[in-house]
Formats: C-alpha cells, structure tokens, sequence
C-alpha cells in the first residue's frame, strides 16, 4: 500500500511539473529545431521581399542563431548589395512581443516584427550605415498560403520551445 500511494504521489509531482513545463512553453509540435529552422528558412526565403525598395531574404541558422540577410535587387532581379544583417538566437526570441501588421487588405502582404527579450537582436545596414538593436520586421507575401503569418509566428515559438528557450526561465504563477 505504501508504495502505492509513493507511486501516486511521483505520477502527480511529475504530472504537475510537465505542466509547469507546458505553460512557459506552450507548444504541441513534435517537429525538430532542425525541421523547424529549414521550414522558416523556406518560408522566408520563398515570401519574404519588400517591394520599395525591391528586397529579398536569405536566411541561414547555424543550431539557434538565426542570421538573415537582406539583398536588394534591380530591375533584373539580380541582387545588387546587402540592405540588412539581422541576428537573433531563437532562444532569446521575445514570444509574448510579436507584432503582425497587415499591409494589404486581402492579408497578402504583412509584416512580422520579432523581438529579443535580451536586447541582443542586432540589424545592421552597410548600405545607411546604421544599426538597429531592437525588432526588425520581416514582410511576407503570400496569396497561396492564407494563414502564413500565424503558422510562422507558431514555428517561431515552436523554434524558440526546441532551442530551450522555455527552460531557461522560470515563472511562477500566481492563483
């Protein structure tokens, strides 16, 4: 009988505990941070542009950290130079500060601003010469893929929960 209730009173430690586990990183994907990383890169690589001035991405993630570069195109749609550098950690991603922005009404084009919760997300532009250090806004087209913005913003979070970004923190609710 005793080691009945022990075995109950382990099944309930652990149940609450993975609980706890699924709060901060509320994600039920079973994709890996490798599936994960080389879909957001062929979703970006494939919708994302900006159309003034006519930009497009290319993404590379080296295990968490995520680099993009922005490269502007001519009238040929040759790259012409680099726009953007943009490098942020998955694990540092700001989950709760996406911002989605519809830039048309059909929901086409939009905009995805991601942001770092320790700062560290840098842009950097050799082409003005600044840098930016706050979010940077990703701008996707897609007219076949009606629900592109949210299924990225989940890959996000699903890239941030695989990379151990929800373990490094710990929040306490309060009830």
């Amino acid at each position: 009988m005793k080691k009945i209730i022990q075995t109950l009173v382990l099944v309930l430690i652990l149940g609450l505990t993975s609980n706890i586990v699924h709060a901060q990183c509320p994600d039920s994907s079973d994709a890996t941070l490798k599936e994960t990383t080389d879909w957001l890169k062929s979703k970006i690589e494939s919708h994302g542009r900006r159309n003034v001035p006519p930009t497009v991405y290319k993404v590379k993630f080296d295990s968490t950290q995520m680099t993009l570069y922005e490269f502007g195109i001519d009238e040929n749609f040759l790259l012409t130079d680099t726009v953007w550098i943009v490098k942020i950690n998955l694990k540092d991603l700001d989950i709760n500060k996406f911002v989605v922005r519809n830039i048309n009404k059909e929901g086409t084009r939009f905009g995805i601003t991601i942001y770092s919760k320790s700062g560290k997300l840098i842009s950097r532009s050799p082409t003005l010469a600044a840098d930016v250090i706050n979010g940077f806004e990703l701008i996707m087209f897609s007219k076949d893929e009606p629900d592109l913005s949210k299924r990225m913003i989940k890959a996000f979070i699903h890239g941030y929960c695989a990379s151990g970004g929800g373990s490094s923190t710990t929040t306490k609710e309060k009830f």
